[in-house]
């Protein structure tokens, strides 16, 4: 009996997150359609209500906070895993090259934080443990 439940309220869940990311999901490609997100998110969020440990209240003999937490983190994986649609007119593809501009001098611009970032790290891991060492002499 608990195993129907779960299959249902996985199905019942993975349906209205699969509707509900459809007024969003805007993006065509291979397996990209409202019938293959809802499989994945289906799949998904059963497969996570059979292993994710229980956790939190227990109606009709399932633990449905884990059911709904792995549901909605995989429809946001699948949402944004899957491939933007192509521009169809002079407009979009415009817009389209606007975007790309606007994101490689961001990409320029984060790539230099980063690296500074990661030397201002470096430099403050190696005085930290030169002055342990040199604390502990």
């Amino acid at each position: 009996m608990v195993e129907a439940t779960q299959v249902v309220f996985s199905l019942v869940l993975a349906l209205t997150l699969s509707i509900i990311f459809s007024f969003f999901l805007r993006r065509e490609g291979p397996r990209t359609g409202f019938f293959f997100f809802f499989l994945m998110l289906f799949l998904i969020t059963l497969a996570g209500g059979v292993w994710v440990k229980p956790f939190g209240p227990s109606h009709f003999g399932i633990f449905w906070v884990p059911i709904i937490l792995v549901a909605f983190f995989g429809g946001l994986f699948l949402y944004y895993s899957a491939p933007r649609r192509p521009p169809h007119n002079r407009e979009e593809t415009i817009e389209l090259m606007q975007r790309v501009e606007k994101q490689k001098q961001l990409e320029d611009i984060t790539y230099i934080t980063i690296d500074l970032f990661f030397w201002v790290i470096v430099i403050m891991l190696i005085s930290a443990i030169v002055f342990h060492f040199f604390r502990t002499m």
